[in-house]
């Protein structure tokens, strides 16, 4: 049973992680609801609640996989720092159980943001009075919620894997910092060779994309095939997860 390995990790839970999945839906309502109050859209753009939604996931592209990285690299580190993987391997549990808690945890700080992002785009939306026009598109408000997470399932795959077999965690986040660059700069210059990159999911899967004109946002397109990147990021990270798995079973991490 895997129970006793989540309580395990449960016991060395560090706030940091809570802390992060709190900030990254926090920081980005603020900052896009500043943005979005103050008229940054300029005066030929429609304040509305897809225009509004568009912002939020601009600013979650690059702040979503910065903050997978970073919780990743928290639930490993304690085990690289303290030398405890002999200990906790020595343990009667499974090896592919201790593997499989990191992944299920960074899924759950994951979701706790999903949680907090959907209440906070509907207590925005409302304080900015994009309801008075278009009442609430509830599906809408819960896609730009949870997508760009399901769609990162991939990258926390990634990322839990390079945190368990790297040490120095210096490696495992400045790759993490630099991808998530990379997936924010394709939502403003799309390529046809990011679509098949994991990284490019969180984007492409995305209900809302920004329409760009001669340098300038020129409004909202809705998306129709998102569904298919949460598809192919659950498809990839279960597959990465295997082989990290199969690997981690086979060797004794120090």
């Amino acid at each position: 049973m895997i129970a006793p390995v989540l309580r395990v990790d449960y016991m060395k839970r560090s706030k940091v992680n809570i802390v992060v999945s709190l900030i990254i839906p926090l920081l980005s309502l603020m900052i896009v609801g500043m943005a979005f109050a103050n008229g940054a859209l300029g005066d030929d753009i429609e304040a509305t609640w897809e225009t509004f939604l568009v912002q939020v996931n601009m600013v979650l592209l690059f702040l979503v996989p910065l903050g997978i990285t970073i919780i990743a690299s928290q639930l490993v580190n304690i085990e690289h720092q303290s030398n405890g993987w002999k200990l906790l391997l020595a343990m009667p549990l499974k090896k592919e159980h201790v593997y499989l808690t990191k992944l299920i945890y960074v899924t759950l700080y994951s979701l706790l943001s999903s949680i907090i992002l959907l209440i906070g785009i509907w207590s925005v939306g409302i304080l900015l009075g994009l309801h008075e026009h278009d009442g609430v598109p509830w599906m809408l408000i819960v896609k730009q919620s949870f997508y760009p997470y399901i769609a990162s399932f991939s990258i926390m795959s990634f990322q839990v894997f390079l945190s368990i077999f790297i040490k120095n965690q210096a490696f495992p986040i400045a790759i993490g910092v630099l991808t998530s660059i990379f997936t924010y700069s394709l939502m403003i210059f799309p390529t046809s060779v990011g679509n098949w990159l994991f990284w490019t999911y969180p984007t492409l899967a995305s209900p809302l994309k920004p329409l760009f004109k001669d340098d300038a946002f020129h409004g909202v397109i809705k998306t129709t095939n998102g569904e298919f990147y949460l598809l192919l990021s659950l498809i990839v990270g279960f597959f990465i997860t295997f082989i990290g798995t199969s690997i981690f079973v086979r060797k004794d991490t120090k």
